[in-house]
């Protein structure tokens, strides 16, 4: 009985607020142009920080791939001399760096992604601000 009671007292106050909401549209557009500009600004905020560990990891992966070729040409060059043992060692190193390479290209892979979603995000929140002084612009000629 009670949650019915509820239920029913929440929906009149629903409808109050729907009523002076829809009196006011120019409070609704600013609202919505308040929502985009946030959205905005932690884009912004995002693409710089996304941008700054792109930039980290991709000189993590150059880094490697050169350990990667340095590492490959030790153990051949030890190969040819006849020296496995250090050969080996070499060897394991480089199993270690090409690991650590494929873990930083995946890491590379996941903030690309994440800059441009961030990308995507600026230029939703940028349509929708044009939108949204188009609307106001409209009502204002009105």
């Amino acid at each position: 009985m009670m949650d019915k009671f509820w239920k029913s007292f929440v929906a009149q106050v629903n409808k109050l607020a729907n009523y002076f909401w829809q009196r006011d549209p120019i409070a609704q557009m600013q609202l919505e142009y308040d929502s985009a500009v946030s959205q905005l600004k932690d884009g912004r905020t995002g693409l710089e920080q996304y941008r700054a560990l792109v930039e980290r990891v991709t000189r993590q992966v150059a880094a490697n791939e050169r350990e990667c070729e340095r590492l490959t040409a030790q153990v051949k060059a030890l190969l040819k001399a006849g020296d496995r043992d250090n050969a080996g060692k070499y060897a394991i190193e480089l199993k270690r760096a090409q690991q650590e390479q494929e873990e930083n290209r995946s890491q590379l892979k996941l903030h690309e992604t994440s800059y441009e979603n961030n990308v995507r995000k600026i230029k939703f929140a940028s349509d929708r601000l044009a939108q949204v002084r188009q609307k106001i612009q409209k009502y204002d000629a009105e």
